[in-house]
């Protein structure tokens, strides 16, 4: 469900720099029917998406943790911030995640499970969103064995091979990549066998899990290899800095 909209951005720019840009480009209010029989995909809630653009400022992931929501309410009164979801399935995340590179533009995914009350006209919005942004590269290498448990220190955070399995029909090998901090800085992984010539690696994907405040990284490859040495090199984003946008809006809800 879309309506229209009025926005307002505060935030803080240098003199020599532009001040970030945001505006909504969608809104949906999803509820449960009431009609027996009638199923909607995805759970009940209001879904803002923002685009946000950050003037020489390479956009790489949303730093959760640092994101601060003051107010999420609507003009009835309704405190919407109380459904925001905290955690892995965050009130904010990176609407195009899986971009070739960073850039200065983003989409921003903004949700809450709460519902707005019955007659509602506006939803009221303000946080403060904290955006990592990176630039220039940097690359460095580390020969080690491929076994559970060696030390990679090659890249910009401790990293340790979490497991080394066979793949299906015992032809190469899945390894995954472990740390407790962020990998999001890591540009890209290669491998390198003999004569330093890369090997045709398969990213098989990434994620994260924990419990009780604890989380742990990983990112999985398949190998062409049986075991072995092996030379790693990590190319990292050498300039990283965390830019803080403070937004505030107000959007029609148009129930």
């Amino acid at each position: 469900m879309r309506g229209a909209f009025v926005l307002v951005l505060a935030a803080s720019a240098t003199a020599q720099a532009a001040p970030p840009k945001v505006e909504v480009v969608q809104m949906t209010v999803r509820r449960e029917p009431t009609i027996e029989g009638v199923r909607v995909f995805g759970e009940p809630g209001v879904e803002l998406q923002l685009a946000v653009k950050v003037a020489g400022k390479p956009i790489l992931a949303v730093r959760e943790d640092s994101c601060r929501l003051v107010r999420f309410v609507d003009d009835a009164g309704t405190d919407l911030a109380k459904g925001a979801p905290t955690g892995f399935f965050h009130w904010v995340k990176l609407g195009n995640a899986f971009r070739d590179e960073p850039t200065e533009t983003c989409l921003l995914d903004i949700r809450t499970r709460s519902l707005p009350a019955k007659g509602a006209g506006r939803i009221e919005f303000e946080a403060e969103v904290a955006l990592l942004s990176a630039n220039g590269t940097a690359a460095k290498e580390q020969r080690l064995v491929l076994e559970k448990g060696a030390a990679l220190t090659c890249g910009p955070v401790p990293i340790t091979i979490g497991s080394v399995e066979r793949s299906n029909g015992g032809s190469g090998l899945n390894v995954q990549l472990s740390s407790e901090q962020r990998m999001d800085t890591i540009e890209k992984v290669e491998f390198l066998g003999a004569g330093g010539k890369p090997l045709e690696v398969q990213p098989m994907g990434e994620g994260s899990f924990g419990f009780g405040g604890k989380k742990t990284y990983t990112k999985t490859f398949g190998l062409p290899i049986k075991g072995g040495e092996v030379t790693v090199r990590i190319t990292s984003f050498a300039n990283v800095e965390v830019v803080k946008v403070p937004v505030k809006l107000s959007v029609g809800v148009g129930l």
